[in-house]
């Protein structure tokens, strides 16, 4: 009689722990499917490309795109940037899908703002990814900061103005190096400018074989380039101290 009541009381805890696996199973099942779900139901997106860049003290551009698998013809939003760190410098939309603006793409760097409301008068509406407008901000100094969206709305091309479903907004995060050090060079003295060559006189033929093939060509403007804004002496064919723009039209007359 013990034996049996053991094996019942094993059984019923076999059959108990094959229940919790099976909730556990079900639950993981019902969860996937309702994300998977979420995921189908936003036929939209408006995102920044790229969404994670690296740049240098100074100008870098970002693009504000739209993706839609169904007709959509407007399109309205507000993005955020932190002013103590980028500001706006431009915005160009003239390329952009929108051929009509309610509010063109406009920026407040006080607050750190852009806002923008436009459409498309195309027949049957946009489908498809393509670029609203690009902004071209300005890196004050380095940080990690980001670049994205408070608010962003697309509407249906279906004569109701109905909501597109969109996808979860994301920002782009921008890393901002610091400017690479610039070595200042002593100005050389008169006895020294002897000594390394430097002359009123206009150079020679030779001086503008920068690569040393005994040929002055193209390929010495790879060379050259090189040299641009350096205080290289070998390509300041000018001697004003600076290679510039001036010293790469002397060098293009030559080949």
């Amino acid at each position: 009689m013990h034996r049996i009541n053991r094996e019942n009381s094993t059984r019923s805890d076999y059959t108990f722990f094959l229940l919790l696996v099976l909730i556990g199973l079900t639950l993981v099942v019902l969860l996937t499917l309702r994300f998977s779900w979420a995921d189908k139901t936003s036929s939209a997106r408006v995102y920044i490309d790229p969404p994670r860049v690296t740049v240098n003290e100074g100008l870098f551009t970002l693009s504000v795109m739209v993706e839609s698998h169904i007709p959509v013809n407007t399109f309205a939003g507000e993005l955020h940037f932190d002013p103590s760190i980028v500001t706006v410098d431009v915005i160009n939309y003239g390329s952009s899908i929108a051929n009509l603006w309610v509010n063109a793409p406009t920026y407040e760097n006080t607050t750190g703002t852009i806002y923008f409301v436009g459409g498309t008068t195309e027949a049957g509406g946009f489908v498809g990814s393509g670029t609203l407008f690009t902004v071209t901000f300005r890196a004050h100094r380095a940080a990690v900061t980001t670049v994205g969206f408070t608010k962003a709305e697309m509407l249906q091309s279906d004569g109701y103005g109905t909501p597109a479903e969109l996808a979860r907004l994301t920002d782009a995060i921008v890393t901002i190096s610091p400017k690479p050090a610039i070595l200042n060079q002593p100005p050389l003295h008169s006895s020294q400018e002897e000594d390394a060559g430097v002359t009123d006189e206009a150079p020679v033929t030779s001086d503008f074989d920068l690569n040393h093939d005994n040929e002055i060509s193209f390929s010495d403007i790879g060379v050259f380039l090189e040299f641009l804004r350096t205080r290289n002496l070998l390509a300041d064919f000018d001697k004003d101290g600076t290679v510039t723009e001036r010293d790469m039209d002397i060098l293009l007359e030559h080949i």
